[in-house]
């Protein structure tokens, strides 16, 4: 089965983060090498509102439960993946789930789904966190507003250079990104990267796949998540 670098998975969630201002897992382990210390302290440069204000209300808690992708939202072929899968892949959700519910205030992964094509090479993923607090929701914004920063920042932890797609905002902001792997075998893939908030749900979704057009485009899968995310959410 192919094997992917999983830590650059984990770089877009240190970014997050970071923009949030909250200090990342420490240790990154790359399935092709030694795992050796790695400590990541990214600031976003610009201001954030502070929580010194009057405490946030507790809202009674949204059902995400729906909000994943389906065998239905995909072209035909897809099928999907089990963690152990994606852990053979170098892909591990656990470290996803482990990364935001120690550092976002009260924020949880509420979905996560991964489906593979194997002719047409594709495989597609998404979790979803919340709830995103009001402070940090502003902070999403903040840095998904200036995708060239993102970009920046994401190549600096992850060391591969990185591209901003052009695509139209989904939920109330967003920013993707796209860059290219050369693996061992002489197979170039292309790794789709899209972060975005819609009222307290963050979004990040992937699509790997190779450089031919692939089944499915990761801003048609955005689009997708970002209608179920209004839906229960009742806009």
């Amino acid at each position: 089965m192919l094997r992917l670098r999983g830590k650059v998975l984990l770089g877009v969630i240190i970014l997050v983060l970071a923009a949030v201002g909250c200090q990342a897992p420490g240790q990154i382990v790359s399935p092709d090498a030694t795992p050796t210390p790695t400590v990541f302290s990214v600031q976003a440069e610009t201001e954030v509102p502070t929580a010194a204000a009057s405490p946030e209300p507790d809202e009674p808690a949204t059902d995400y439960s729906s909000v994943t992708l389906t065998p239905q939202d995909l072209p035909a072929g897809f099928q999907e993946l089990s963690e152990a899968d994606l852990e053979a892949m170098g892909i591990s959700p656990k470290a996803f789930v482990q990364a935001f519910s120690e550092n976002l205030t009260k924020a949880s992964v509420q979905t996560f789904s991964a489906y593979w094509k194997t002719n047409n090479l594709e495989i597609v993923a998404d979790f979803v966190m919340a709830p995103i607090t009001l402070v940090e929701q502003v902070a999403f914004d903040l840095l998904l507003k200036n995708p060239e920063k993102v970009a920046e920042l994401f190549a600096k932890n992850v060391g591969v250079t990185v591209q901003v797609v052009p695509v139209e905002t989904v939920g109330n902001a967003s920013v993707q990104l796209s860059y290219l792997q050369a693996t061992s075998t002489g197979i170039n893939l292309v790794w789709d990267i899209m972060i975005f908030r819609r009222g307290e749900a963050a979004v990040v979704a992937l699509a790997i796949h190779l450089e031919q057009a692939p089944p499915i485009t990761l801003y048609d899968i955005a689009v997708l998540l970002d209608a179920k995310i209004q839906a229960v959410q009742g806009k």
